[in-house]
């Protein structure tokens, strides 16, 4: 029964630990919301494309009271939202890198419960088109967790 924050961490635990268990993503980026790190570029110069990377966010949406209280004034609260992460792969190369990508993540979240019971569910994959140098591909995965206060 975790706090937000606690939930949000748990999250992104388990969005990187599919992404550095995947061939295709391990040891690439992977940016969080919030803090700052340089987006991968192309060198100056260079007429190679910027390797893949991806960008992870949470995004609450709904709370509501899932229990009356009980002894010790405790009640439970359904925290839903969606967890969505971006990810680039060069343009111009097909979709067979996004397309690993999304197997990677799909692989490692969907119908899993993390430890602190953040369950995710009803993945959905929209391939965005080209984004400067990159392919858009983006995975949204709804989650869902109780809170006891």
């Amino acid at each position: 029964m975790p706090t937000p924050a606690v939930a949000r961490t748990d999250m992104y635990s388990a969005v990187k630990t599919a992404w550095d268990a995947g061939a295709a993503t391990s040891g690439k980026t992977l940016i969080y919301d919030n803090v700052t790190s340089d987006v991968p570029q192309a060198e100056s110069g260079s007429t190679g494309d910027p390797d893949l990377w991806g960008a992870v966010r949470v995004e609450n949406n709904v709370s509501s009271v899932r229990s009356l209280r009980g002894d010790g004034g405790l009640r439970r609260f359904r925290r839903v939202g969606f967890l969505v992460l971006e990810v680039y792969t060069p343009a111009g190369n097909g979709l067979s890198s996004a397309d690993a990508v999304v197997k990677v993540v799909l692989d490692g979240l969907e119908g899993q419960t993390t430890a602190n019971g953040v369950y995710f569910r009803n993945a959905q994959v929209r391939e965005e088109g080209v984004s400067g140098p990159w392919f858009l591909t983006v995975i949204t995965v709804d989650f869902e967790y109780d809170e006891v206060k």
